[in-house]
């Protein structure tokens, strides 16, 4: 009996101890992998705000494409410290909508958009513009397949936009040196994407003249 309790003692310690060592290690990488972003983005505006005020022509959706929804994103735009300077690996954010419990999108490489009813697209970047020079540009981009559910919301999206976005450009270059190579930054951002499906008959986009609805 005096046995086991001495074993289970020692074990128990030694499960602080790991514990503990973990905690450390975790809380250090937290700043030497991961640098965090010197000022956090703002929210996005208002998701009852469909379309913002105004909408650069050069991320106006073509004249058939009809607006199907709008989600709000946080997450965090991941950079790689190369020779080259900071480059950019991937998205990671997770979007959400007005009056719906949870995650609705989930946003990651490729870039990839993936709906929680398991339909998804990929999308290649057509064109942006920078309208917060604080922030990462506004895009355009055209989706190039599909995947998943054949039913689901996305499998008849055919362009994204990504607007109003907050935050997410790359670390200061001076963070990024022959020391650094390999280094890893997450850099928080919040923006809006508007999901399109080509028709005959749109109805609505976010549009250069578009106001807000």
């Amino acid at each position: 009996m005096g046995n086991t309790a001495i074993i289970t003692t020692i074990s128990m310690s030694k499960s602080i101890m790991t514990r503990i060592t973990l905690t450390v290690a975790f809380a250090l990488c937290a700043t030497a992998c991961y640098p965090p972003a010197s000022t956090p983005p703002a929210p996005p505006p208002a998701p009852d705000l469909i379309c913002p005020a105004t909408i650069p022509p050069e991320i106006t959706p073509a004249a058939d494409q009809d607006l199907a929804f709008v989600l709000s994103a946080w997450g965090v735009q991941r950079y790689t410290c190369t020779a080259a300077g900071w480059t950019f690996v991937t998205p990671d954010a997770d979007l959400f909508a007005l009056g719906v419990t949870g995650l609705v999108v989930h946003h990651f490489s490729g870039p990839t958009w993936l709906h929680k009813d398991t339909s998804l697209v990929v999308a290649s970047k057509t064109s942006e513009v920078i309208v917060d020079p604080t922030a990462i540009p506004w895009l355009l981009l055209m989706v190039t397949k599909h995947g998943g559910a054949k039913d689901g919301m996305m499998a008849d999206i055919t362009s994204i936009q990504r607007m109003e976005t907050h935050g997410g450009l790359a670390p200061d270059a001076a963070r990024c040196d022959a020391q650094h190579i390999g280094l890893g930054a997450d850099v928080p951002y919040a923006a809006r994407y508007a999901f399109y499906r080509t028709t005959t008959t749109p109805t609505h986009r976010c549009a250069e003249s578009a106001p807000a609805p």
